[in-house]
């Protein structure tokens, strides 16, 4: 009995069912990285414009706590190549017991990045992506270095996996 629980629960998840995501605008993603942002784990929903391109807000942890950005897909919520540009403000914040520098003083962080990414249906609801992401994350400093913030650019490979709903 138990065999059979596993043999229908994993043949349930990678089954292709023509379950259509076409109307499916929300996503719960986690990985190295995100579709979208430079995050662990992130929601979005996207504001559909066409077939292939939306508009997105996100929500998501530890560097990009918010974001907004446009995407395009060339098959969307199925199998093929998606593009992201986005924007995203990060609650991240300096803080030490060595530092006289206040709360109040420090500015907000942003991200800035773009992706490339292939991404397979794996299952009626779940994709596994993965391509790259370049981008810009600013760092904040102590007010005793000369430059307060800095720049970091970045190229990095995502590996995630996202649920549409």
């Amino acid at each position: 009995m138990k065999r059979l629980l596993f043999i229908l629960m994993v043949g349930n998840l990678f089954s292709q069912d023509e379950l259509n995501l076409k109307d499916k605008t929300w996503s719960a993603q986690i990985g190295f990285g995100t579709r979208r942002n430079l995050n662990i784990f992130e929601i979005s929903k996207d504001f559909k414009i066409n077939d292939m391109s939306s508009f997105y807000l996100t929500f998501g942890g530890p560097l990009s706590s918010i974001g907004a950005g446009y995407s395009f897909s060339n098959n969307y919520n199925e199998n093929g190549l998606c593009f992201s540009a986005s924007i995203g403000q990060s609650l991240l914040y300096y803080d030490s017991e060595q530092s006289d520098v206040e709360k109040d003083d420090l500015p907000s962080l942003l991200t800035m990045n773009v992706s490339c990414l292939y991404q397979w249906r794996i299952s009626n609801q779940g994709f596994l992506s993965v391509g790259l992401m370049a981008g810009i994350f600013t760092l904040y400093f102590e007010d005793n270095q000369v430059d307060k913030t800095k720049d970091i650019r970045y190229i990095l490979p995502v590996l995630t996996y996202d649920y549409r709903f």
